[in-house]
């Protein structure tokens, strides 16, 4: 078994990378756990679920598995955790509005959308468009109330800027997944897309790690 996930890892040592790199912001999290703010907290939930995905996804691959429904499966949980996330930082009582039957509807999508042998751009897709939609909401927040004295001191600042990164570099990948990161595609191209995929997650694991490091500033960081 180690063997075969030592294949793997030469394989495609970017996966490596990343499932080693979610670590990270798991432990600041637990360090950091008094000081974060109500919302902070789920962004706990949020890498634990991806940490869990990971170990089993690397269980079913060993096996020789089809291990893709996993990453359809996590983006149910990761538009939860979003929704979370934010619905107890955004002020406006029609944005939280948004935040929470937008994510209702984003997982009956996600439902209506499922593929269990393939990666379903449809739920890819949907995820990542409800999840920047909210984040840009918050940063409209921000921007609006001006109340943060420090930007670089302020946890969801540098939590926001990893999803938006994330979600922005991925998002035409996901929109084309049915061809990008089919079960068909060369490997090759599937390859090169999949790292793309991964590079976008380890700069959103090492942004929440600062965002999350920063928290014990966000009690007195604010006007």
């Amino acid at each position: 078994m180690f063997y075969r996930l030592y294949d793997i890892f030469t394989e495609h040592p970017l996966d490596l990378i990343a499932e080693s790199i979610s670590i990270f912001p798991l432990i600041v999290g637990v360090v950091r756990y008094r000081s974060l703010r109500k919302g902070v907290k789920f962004l706990i939930l949020f890498f634990f679920i991806i940490i869990v995905r990971d170990f089993t996804s690397n269980l079913y691959a060993v096996r020789k598995v089809n291990n893709l429904f996993l990453y359809n499966l996590s983006a149910f949980f990761e538009v939860i955790s979003v929704c979370l996330l934010f619905r107890f930082e955004i002020t406006k009582k029609s944005t939280k509005k948004f935040v929470d039957y937008g994510a209702l509807i984003t997982v009956l999508l996600c439902v209506f959308f499922w593929r269990s042998n393939e990666l379903s751009a449809g739920i890819l897709t949907s995820s990542r468009l409800y999840e920047l939609l909210v984040v840009l909401f918050y940063f409209r927040q921000l921007i609006e109330d001006m109340n943060v004295k420090d930007i670089l001191k302020h946890s969801l600042f540098w939590i926001s800027s990893g999803l938006i990164l994330q979600f922005t570099g991925t998002f035409f990948v996901y929109l084309f997944a049915n061809y990008a990161l089919s079960i068909n595609t060369e490997s090759g191209l599937f390859n090169l897309y999949w790292n793309m995929n991964q590079i976008m997650y380890i700069t959103f694991a090492l942004f929440s790690s600062i965002g999350l490091w920063v928290s014990k500033y966000d009690k007195n960081n604010f006007l």
